[in-house]
């Protein structure tokens, strides 16, 4: 079975670090807080953003962390 799921398993805790690893590497526009001084997300430019402005990412976290996703995001608010 290996040779289909190329070393992959379930495993949550890698799926919620993996997504942590995105948003602090995305969400957070790092050279613009530092030009500002203050924290600068990309919200706006986000394609995981819903209709309502949500970050889906954001949601699916708190959804498996039972809202103790603070380890694993670098994003503004819900």
């Amino acid at each position: 079975m290996k040779e289909y799921t190329r070393g992959n398993a379930d495993n949550l805790e890698k799926a919620l670090d993996g997504l942590g690893q995105f948003c602090h590497n995305w969400c957070m526009n790092c050279k613009e807080t530092e030009k500002q001084k203050d924290l600068v997300f990309r919200c706006k430019q986000c394609d995981f953003q819903n209709e309502n402005g949500s970050c889906q990412i954001k949601i699916f976290l708190n959804n498996y962390t039972s809202g103790k996703s603070g380890r694993y995001t670098s994003m503004g608010s819900l």
